[in-house]
């Protein structure tokens, strides 16, 4: 019933956001040193799925600038954060190879006999952060990307990828219904008959308005920001599978593993999903290192907690 996982983006150590600065002759054995602690610290907690941490990634869409018909546009705000990404320039029709992500992931630093996630953009929010120059529209636009990414969904699959994570934040802030059934739509293609767990993480704003309406969105569960979302205007909604992103990665204020575990049980006793995974309210990447790491720690021994261990 309990799991957990964390996904996207962990922050940088100071040593590496020095070796990165001065472009040190070194710069790949240390992100693949500091991957494995970070795999490490997750196999140590107990987490159902481990992920690549993702330190070099300088944003989530970064790596998909290599695709066909995209050109590198100017560094941008990443929503209302003191974070900035690589704006894609949609100049022609988008193709690629299918397998730019795993590519990019260290999957082979993963346990072999653990179960392994990767995180990735979902279409809407990958072209509502891009500036379409060729498509008639930004949904078009995203229907193209759905078969981008459905292609990099069925690459990790193969490479022994058991989850998904799909990062949505720019959904929460839509308001047109019309829209959300045909973000609902790209979704299902983008994950149809891949045979792997899927969450859509829903971060950075309330979502309570969307939530009714995306229900039956064609995904195995929905990551919900509990620090911007409140349970109560939640209650009555029947959920399949729920991720509480109840462990602030945009505040250095450390949750106790007790606080943490409460705040489950009572999502749990609430909600009543059919499952439960314990995780960040979004990408770590947000506050330092060091807290990031003891936030890791106090969500396996939270885990503990519910498991009874």
């Amino acid at each position: 019933m309990y799991g957990a996982y964390i996904g996207g983006i962990f922050p940088r150590s100071e040593r590496l956001i020095e070796a990165t600065r001065v472009k040190a002759t070194n710069l790949l054995s240390l992100y693949k040193e500091e991957k494995r602690r970070v795999v490490e610290l997750q196999a140590q907690q107990g987490f159902t799925y481990i992920a690549d941490p993702m330190e070099d990634w300088d944003d989530m869409l970064r790596p998909f600038l290599k695709l066909e018909g995209i050109q590198e546009g100017p560094l941008d705000r990443f929503y209302e954060n003191n974070t900035f990404y690589r704006k894609p320039i949609i100049i022609n029709k988008v193709k690629g190879p299918g397998n730019i992500a795993s590519t990019a992931l260290a999957l082979n630093l993963l346990p072999k006999k653990g179960n392994w996630k990767a995180s990735l953009p979902d279409p809407y929010t990958f072209a509502d952060l891009s500036e379409n120059r060729h498509y008639a529209d930004k949904i078009e636009l995203m229907f193209e990307l759905a078969k981008i990414l459905s292609q990099e969904v069925a690459s990790l699959a193969s490479a022994g990828v058991k989850m998904i994570q799909l990062n949505g934040p720019s959904i929460v802030a839509q308001k047109n219904t019309e829209d959300l059934r045909r973000i609902g739509e790209a979704i299902q293609k983008t994950v149809k008959g891949r045979g792997v767990e899927t969450y859509l993480h829903l971060y950075f704003k309330n979502a309570s308005k969307i939530i009714p309406k995306i229900l039956d969105f064609n995904v195995d569960g929905l990551g919900i920001d509990f620090v911007n979302t409140p349970l109560k205007e939640l209650e009555n909604l029947d959920f399949k599978g729920l991720a509480c992103g109840i462990v602030d990665s945009t505040n250095t204020k450390m949750e106790t593993p007790k606080e943490i575990a409460s705040f489950v049980e009572n999502v749990l006793e609430t909600l009543e999903p059919k499952q439960i995974y314990l995780t960040p309210n979004c990408d770590l990447e947000h506050i330092p290192y060091t807290f990031a790491k003891q936030k890791v720690r106090n969500m396996g021994r939270a885990l503990e907690l519910l498991r009874g261990e």
